[in-house]
């Protein structure tokens, strides 16, 4: 029998852009270990957790910066 609909409510991530971006309490953990904003240069206008989910995709797919999903 297939398990997709038992495990869905645990692994499912419905509210998310894309199925391999991070999960609320994954993010938690990872982002204490990121460098905080410098104080000098522009300020960052890009949303970290976004940013860390894109390179990921990256790493996972092989996917080019230049071909990421819009989304």
């Amino acid at each position: 029998p297939c398990h997709g609909k038992t495990n869905e409510k645990h692994y499912g991530r419905p509210h998310i852009a894309q199925q391999d971006d991070l999960k609320d309490k994954e993010w938690e953990v990872i982002k204490p270990l990121l460098p905080e904003q410098g104080v000098m240069g522009r300020p960052c206008s890009t949303d970290p957790r976004r940013g860390f989910d894109a390179i990921r995709y990256m790493l996972a797919t092989g996917c080019q910066w230049r071909l990421m999903p819009s989304c």
